[in-house]
């Protein structure tokens, strides 16, 4: 569980500073990527089953490159 946690903190935190490295506030990406004001905030102080659409529309909203990668 404490793992998960860790996993949630990490995308969270990438989220946050995707949107600052873009000069965007939360309602701005919001805006740009199509969803809710509301939803990047919940988001950044929060991720729980966020689906990769999600992340590719905020990727994209953002001018960044997402990565996903399977580590052993």
């Amino acid at each position: 569980m404490v793992k998960q946690d860790l996993t949630d903190l990490r995308i969270a935190e990438q989220i946050a500073d995707a949107r600052q490295r873009a000069n965007l506030t939360q309602p701005a990406l919001a805006a740009r990527a199509g969803m809710p004001g509301s939803k990047i905030s919940t988001l950044e102080n929060r991720i729980q089953n966020v689906e990769v659409s999600t992340l590719i529309r905020i990727a994209r909203a953002a001018r960044c490159r997402l990565q996903i990668s399977f580590e052993k």
